[in-house]
């Protein structure tokens, strides 16, 4: 090596590796269907992988499920018929080192649940479920928001939680719960039975696997068609995307001309894909919908 190599070899080692940040918050599994409504008033299918911004709000539909991924180390699970909203979001490498977020839980169930190893995380969160809030530093909380009323338990840790109303109360002790029904001021802090928490209420907001669970970057996909106009194939993609399918269109040579295959990617599993054949065929009978390998 010359003397103008080492002095190469010498910069590129001094010079800083490249940084990649992480996403305040991201999908990371979900079963269809799902949709995002962005802050300027798009909406589309929700996709593994997809980034959410301050603004943005989640809708799942009958069967629906979302995970999502905090960069603080917590996620956030959705059940169905759910309304979700990111009101604001500062990730920690903007805010010296704390995650700041504030969570509108608008209708429906949800969990709240940090990492053991993420517990001492610098982080100020809050949840919103309708008229009660949580305000979070690290723990495991589950909650709901009905027609009837709103509901937030404690499955371990501690947290504070307030009523519109005024009234307030500090959940310090696992399977504690605070319920405020609809137009009346909270009820005082009760305990739910933990065969209750773990067979009613913790189920709803699990995806189920083998019934359309899709993953960022899985390994299932499923096909189902291809159009020799790309028009044809879009129109197909925009009638899913509007039922919560996010399908994608993907271009082919068959017998030496281009063909444009529609698929639905990232299933987790065959039966994952194949249960989602159902949902397909609800919004477009005539397919004919083949789980494959990508």
């Amino acid at each position: 090596m010359n003397a103008l190599q080492r002095l190469g070899l010498l910069a590129a080692l001094a010079m800083p590796m490249a940084v990649f940040a992480v996403p305040a918050v991201q999908v990371a599994r979900l079963q269809m269907p799902a949709w995002v409504q962005h802050a300027n008033g798009s909406r589309q299918a929700l996709t593994p992988a997809t980034v959410l911004k301050a603004g943005d709000l989640l809708q799942t539909g009958t069967g629906g499920r979302v995970e999502l991924l905090l960069s603080e180390g917590s996620t956030v699970k959705l059940g169905e018929q759910a309304q979700f909203k990111v009101s604001s979001v500062v990730p920690a490498e903007e805010n010296q080192g704390l995650f700041a977020a504030s969570l509108d839980v608008l209708k429906g169930a949800f969990r709240f649940t940090t990492s053991s190893s993420q517990k001492l995380a610098r982080r100020d969160v809050s949840i919103r479920v309708a008229t009660v809030t949580a305000g979070i530093r690290g723990t495991d909380l589950w909650g709901k928001s009905d027609e009837g009323r709103d509901l937030v338990c404690l499955i371990e840790g501690k947290i504070g939680v307030s009523h519109a109303g005024g009234a307030s109360a500090t959940l310090d002790q696992p399977l504690q719960f605070y319920v405020a029904n609809r137009g009346s001021q909270p009820e005082p802090v009760s305990y739910v039975d933990r065969n209750k928490l773990e067979t009613d209420w913790a189920p709803q907001t699990e995806t189920q696997s083998g019934r359309g669970v899709a993953v960022v970057r899985g390994d299932w996909s499923l096909y189902l068609a291809a159009y020799p106009k790309k028009a044809v194939a879009q129109a197909l993609v925009s009638t899913l995307d509007e039922a919560g399918i996010p399908a994608v269109v993907q271009q082919r040579k068959f017998k030496g001309r281009a063909v444009y295959l529609v698929s639905v990617p990232d299933f987790d599993s065959e039966s994952d894909a194949n249960a989602a054949a159902s949902l397909v065929l609800g919004v477009v009978p005539e397919l004919q919908p083949k789980a494959g390998l990508r």
